[in-house]
């Protein structure tokens, strides 16, 4: 990407809050098989004995204000408030040392993933970045020049995971330990799904169309409330259509990596899957792939007719 440097580390520090995190269901975004992952390789009745201070933990993520703001500031290492010191520094008593214990074991995985990304020429999505600036209305001003990439463990061998925050557009986590050798494009796929998601502002083009899909198709359809919400769904949507860890989308189209496969092919009755938000995504995002590609190659800019598409698509999904 033009004028765009990715800058590879392994921050034990900041994995150690999210190591933490992800033993508490704390949210919507709790990922039940990196918990069962995470909770594999602890001691029998490790999470039952640590209750207590993880239990005081979930309500510092709890607090009005704090959740995921308060995690990506940990990630970042900006200092913990007073108020919330000593339940931290409970924490660390009580959980570092089974988390060296893990950190070890991770640590060399993580080194050689380093190694290997360090080695990809993100130069290829040149061509990718200028399109997307473009179709997404983005001011190449608001954009970050350097952005840190910190390599996370993770249980899955097949796809990495990604996380990026609006605040703190500098920053993306790519969890890959376990990958597979031969899936470097997939990472390279979430880091430029990531790297989307810091380009979006509040009141770009994409949320004010996308609004106004919800309040004139979503809404009127009488579709319950659904969480993690609209908002999350229909961005997550066009962002999974542009790029993303799997083959449906217009960067594995520009570069020719793998073979597309409709995720529809994966189950016989979607309304089965109502509950599966991530699949959700990708089919949407599939089904709206065409309208992206004819979008990006034309250099057209987003516009209402297609985001008013992609509520169509998931007010389909629940009639």
């Amino acid at each position: 990407m033009k004028n765009i440097r990715f800058n590879f580390e392994i921050d034990r520090e900041a994995y150690f809050w999210y190591w933490v995190q992800s033993l508490v269901q704390w949210s919507w975004y709790f990922e039940k098989e990196e918990f069962n992952f995470y909770e594999s390789e602890l001691p029998n009745n490790y999470l039952h004995d640590k209750k207590g201070c993880l239990n005081k933990f979930k309500k510092i993520l709890q607090k009005k204000d704090n959740g995921f703001l308060w995690l990506w500031e940990r990630y970042l290492h900006k200092p913990i408030r007073f108020s919330e010191k000593y339940t931290c520094y409970l924490i660390r008593k009580e959980m570092e040392t089974d988390f060296n214990i893990f950190w070890e074991r991770e640590l060399p995985l993580l080194k050689k993933w380093k190694e290997s990304m360090e080695e990809i020429n993100f130069n290829i999505l040149h061509n990718f970045n200028n399109k997307v600036i473009t179709f997404l209305d983005i001011n190449k001003k608001n954009s970050a020049k350097v952005i840190q990439v910190k390599l996370f463990p993770y249980h899955n061998e097949k796809f990495p995971a990604g996380h990026s925050h609006k605040l703190f557009r500098n920053l993306i986590l790519l969890n890959i330990s376990h990958l597979n050798r031969g899936f470097e494009n997939r990472a390279i796929g979430v880091v430029a799904h990531e790297y989307i998601h810091t380009l979006i502002e509040d009141e770009s083009k994409l949320n004010n169309c996308l609004k106004k899909s919800f309040e004139n198709i979503i809404l009127p359809s009488g579709i319950q409330k659904i969480t993690p919400g609209w908002k999350h769904l229909l961005i997550e949507t066009v962002v999974t259509s542009l790029a993303g860890k799997r083959d449906e989308n217009y960067l594995n189209y520009t570069l020719q990596i793998e073979k597309m496969n409709d995720p529809l092919a994966e189950t016989i009755n979607i309304k089965k899957e109502l509950s599966n938000h991530g699949f959700l995504i990708r089919v949407a995002a599939f089904r709206i792939l065409n309208e992206t590609i004819t979008y990006m190659e034309n250099n057209k800019q987003i516009d209402q007719n297609y985001c008013d598409k992609i509520a169509k698509i998931w007010v389909e999904f629940y009639s």
